[in-house]
């Protein structure tokens, strides 16, 4: 197995980017709309490297981040995230709350320098629920590719940007080569990649440093999840843990009415589940 927003989100319409449709007509008209679209994420890439370029060089010489979870840091081979590395996070996409930790793993590394970019190629993520988890909107950039030749350009430029601290993408299919391209990029750049994937994919081979299986398990209305390592470059791969999601975001609670700090007028953490985030 091989080894080894716009600076600022304000919504579906101005900075978050938009990639869209594709035919002898129709098919100059392609090229020109994908040139285009290329453009606007580079104009983006560009805005981002001007606001957070200084923080972004300072993250380069960070250890571990803490996850949160002393018992995932105590699975995990460096003890928490590292940048630079590509992690996989595999299992139920839909309602498995496999998108909701790997979201949450890029935010905790985002938070320490650069900006947390969210490839939605699927159309369904949902910003206000990520605002719900604590995740600041002003520090993450969602970029909605149209067609796989636009969203795998994109995602290899967002990887190889250093103002960029994490990114976050449902990644179905890729190849083996287009694979190995993604860990160099994160390796030059110091960028955090989160690859939400179905548990299907463990069939397949990773370039990944990480590779972490997530199962819900029953609970009393808490989002309790069990944590299997599958992969780990630099430590051993077997480990487990069980995870309660609420017991990160209590700790975000406000001291003067017990209410999660919402940066925003969205829903509040009661009002979204895990499959708001896949």
């Amino acid at each position: 197995m091989p080894a080894s927003q716009q600076h600022q989100h304000e919504g579906p319409d101005e900075r978050a980017g938009h990639v869209g449709h594709v035919g002898h007509d129709q098919s100059e008209q392609q090229g020109e709309n994908e040139q285009s679209d290329q453009k606007k994420i580079l104009q983006q890439l560009q805005y981002l490297i001007r606001d957070f370029q200084p923080v972004a060089v300072a993250k380069s010489g960070e250890s571990s981040v803490p996850t949160g979870w002393e018992q995932l840091d105590s699975i995990l081979p460096h003890g928490g995230w590292r940048s630079g590395q590509l992690v996989e996070w595999l299992g139920e996409v839909k309602g498995g709350g496999v998108g909701l930790l790997g979201l949450w793993s890029a935010w905790q590394v985002a938070q320490r320098g650069g900006v947390l970019v969210v490839l939605d190629n699927t159309g369904k993520f949902f910003p206000p629920a990520a605002a719900a988890l604590g995740i600041h909107l002003s520090r993450m950039l969602v970029v909605s590719p149209r067609g796989k030749a636009d969203f795998d350009w994109t995602l290899d430029q967002v990887l190889r940007c250093r103002a960029v601290g994490a990114v976050w993408v449902n990644l179905l299919k890729i190849d083996n080569r287009a694979y190995r391209r993604l860990q160099l990029a994160v390796e030059q750049s110091g960028v955090f990649g989160v690859l939400v994937r179905q548990q299907k994919c463990l069939q397949d081979p990773t370039w990944a440093h990480l590779r972490l299986c997530v199962t819900p398990l029953a609970g009393q209305g808490n989002w309790r999840f069990r944590v299997e390592v599958i992969r780990a470059v630099g430590g051993k791969a077997g480990a487990s843990c069980e995870l309660e999601f609420m017991e990160i975001t209590n700790q975000q609670r406000s001291k003067r009415d017990g209410a999660l700090l919402n940066p925003t007028n969205g829903p509040r953490l009661s009002q979204i589940t895990p499959n708001d985030f896949r």
